[in-house]
This record gives structure tokens, C-alpha cells and sequence, in this order.
């Protein structure tokens, strides 16, 4: 893989993790090289005052420093707001980061994928973090699968009913 900023997560994917119980994977694998955009702290933020409490779970993890926060430079607002017309906030927080900072932006979101792809920026998502915990031995096939059937109990509509 080559050389890249991080890892900038959305607040989709962190959702997917925190609502399963699941954030120690994300802490495993992307302690110190994982980013959030200030504006995903937003976007979580505003997810737990709607009643989704363990969002402040993904918060707490920016609060202890396992992953960190960026604000958006001049030439990244300038990318934000072309990206903010089509995309959520926190998309377009974390495409803009990711983008100047040679990083992987890390989403479940479709349109936020295809501006990825447009733009030449490498992406994972749910499935891949699993996936590379499961080849990484962070986690057994069956607690990857475990996890995976929680987060689409959650809410996750996952492209994939199981791994293999």
C-alpha cells in the first residue's frame, strides 16, 4: 500500500462501529493514525443529543486522543464548500482532509465513494476494516461475522450478509 496521511473517518462508518459496540477494533488498528474532520465531531455530536448514545462513544475516542481531530485548512474549506453542495458536512470535511493530506477516507457512504473515486482517493469502509481485522488476527472470522450481524441489526445496510 502506498505511503498516505491516515485514515479520515465519517461519521457513518465510526456509527457503524460505536453502535455495535465495536469501536476497540477501530482503536486496534487506527490508534494515533486515525482522523476525524471537526465537522464529523459535529455530526456525532448532534447524533447523540438525537438519542443515540453510544455515539459518545466515538466522541470519547477523539476526547482521549486514540483518534485525532483536524480542522480544515484554507485550501481544504475552499474543497469543503464545493464538496458541501452534494455531500453531508462531514463528508465533505473528511473528502477535503483526506484529499490534501494523502490519507484514506474511510465511509460507507455511496455518493461519498463516487466523489472519492472521482478525486483519485483511496477509500475503505466497514467491511474492509473488518476484513483486514480478520487478516490482521485482531479478530476471528466468527467475531468479525458476530460484529458484522450486530451492525446490520443496528441499521448498517451492508453489502454482504456475511465474511469469507
Amino acid at each position: 500500500m502506498p505511503e498516505h496521511g491516515g485514515w479520515f473517518f465519517d461519521s457513518v462508518t465510526l456509527s457503524n462501529f460505536a453502535l455495535a459496540g465495536g469501536l476497540q477494533v477501530l482503536i486496534g488498528r487506527y490508534r494515533g493514525r486515525g482522523f476525524v474532520a471537526t465537522q464529523v465531531v459535529d455530526e456525532l455530536t448532534r447524533g447523540v443529543a438525537a438519542g443515540y448514545a453510544p455515539l459518545g462513544d466515538g466522541l470519547d475516542l477523539v476526547d482521549k486522543g486514540l483518534l485525532r481531530m483536524v480542522s480544515l485548512d484554507r485550501d481544504e474549506r475552499t474543497t469543503f464548500r464545493q464538496l458541501v453542495a452534494h455531500l453531508g458536512e462531514g463528508e465533505a470535511g473528511t473528502i477535503a482532509a483526506a484529499h490534501r493530506r494523502h490519507g484514506v477516507v474511510v465511509t460507507d457512504d455511496l455518493a461519498t465513494r463516487r466523489t472519492c473515486a472521482d478525486m483519485r482517493i483511496p477509500v475503505t469502509g466497514t467491511i474492509g476494516i473488518l476484513q483486514a481485522a480478520v487478516l490482521d488476527r485482531k479478530l476471528t472470522l466468527s467475531a468479525a461475522n458476530d460484529l458484522l450481524h450486530i451492525m446490520i441489526e443496528a441499521g448498517f445496510h451492508s453489502p454482504v450478509n456475511s465474511l469469507t
